[in-house]
């Protein structure tokens, strides 16, 4: 509960004796002291492994820290890709629009032009290496159009978000769930959002806030953001 005792370390060299790792690291407690070391031994990285610091401190574990420019990693990201690959998915067009689920997973939303008639989802799987479908599906959702944004929550429901042309005459949230197989809604609603056109796009956050983009024609003469607190 002393969560004022931690502080990080910066490790700048290391010496590996066999599975003897020994890490040389600049600790703030220690000014100019370059002896504080770290010391375990590597050979079975699945179990439980005690490691001692010179100092005699008490080390309870690692962690990988954000990183921030300037603070020992590049400050120019994204220039380099992790993955570039073709799919198990046809080309496609404007019927189709795309999101990413919390474990890579893409969710190809066709929207009209179906097969089923409704709606579809088509799940492309990140196990793959996106070169099979986990999900094939129709849903309880009519066939739609440019009029519906689609996002994906992180437990995998799908917000259906009606912008224009609603009943309510406000932006409706409809929200098909995952635990049916998208073969139920688990909410429909109008908000307190009037309704939108393309100056506006939307996003969902871990806790299922709707922020709502407003790109341009705003008041304040800047892009915009307005929260639908769930």
């Amino acid at each position: 509960m002393q969560m004022g005792q931690n502080h990080q370390v910066l490790a700048y060299g290391y010496d590996l004796n066999g599975n003897d790792l020994v890490i040389r690291i600049y600790d703030p407690n220690y000014p100019d002291d370059d002896t504080v070391t770290m010391s375990l031994n590597i050979g079975n990285p699945e179990q439980t492994t005690v490691v001692t610091e010179s100092k005699g401190a008490q080390v309870w574990c690692f962690f990988q820290p954000l990183f921030f420019p300037g603070v020992g990693v590049p400050t120019n990201p994204y220039q380099q890709f992790s993955l570039q690959t073709g799919t198990g998915l046809h080309e496609t067009d404007v019927t189709f629009e795309f999101g990413v689920a919390a474990n890579g997973d893409v969710f190809a939303i066709k929207k009209s032009g179906t097969d089923s008639g409704s709606t579809e989802i088509h799940v492309l799987s990140a196990a793959s290496g996106y070169q099979q479908f986990s999900l094939h599906t129709g849903t309880a959702l009519h066939e739609t159009d440019v009029t519906f944004e689609f996002r994906i929550a992180s437990n995998r429901d799908v917000f259906a978000i009606k912008k224009s042309g609603t009943d309510s005459g406000s932006t409706e949230i409809h929200v098909l769930s995952a635990a049916s197989e998208y073969q139920q809604f688990s909410l429909h609603t109008g908000t307190a959002l009037h309704e939108t056109d393309v100056t506006f796009e939307f996003g969902i956050a871990s806790n299922r806030d709707v922020f709502a983009i407003k790109k341009s024609g705003t008041g304040s003469g800047s892009t915009e953001t307005h929260v639908l607190r769930q």
